[in-house]
């Protein structure tokens, strides 16, 4: 069910709205979050992007040939959830 939406748009989006937010209120909060956002962004694009991809071309495959992507894409997701804090640094 989560693998049938295209998310293609969230990476643009959120290096989108981080650019405009840390370029109008770069020594406030909200510029902070806007870096963060950008950085989210290269992040998600890259990492989940590819790992999404391999898990969707495997969607009809043995259940053997998808545990690899399924496995990556978890570990991308969580290098991901650990990273993110640490972004603003």
């Amino acid at each position: 069910m989560v693998f049938s939406f295209d998310l293609s748009w969230l990476s643009p989006l959120f290096i989108f709205m981080g650019v405009v937010l840390f370029i109008s209120r770069q020594d406030t909060n909200t510029g902070r979050f806007g870096r963060v956002l950008i950085g989210l962004g290269p992040v998600l694009g890259a990492n989940l992007g590819s790992g999404l991809l391999t898990v969707l071309t495997t969607l009809r495959s043995a259940i053997e040939v998808r545990q690899v992507p399924l496995g990556n894409l978890i570990f991308k997701v969580l290098g991901i959830a650990i990273a993110a804090p640490f972004v603003g640094l």
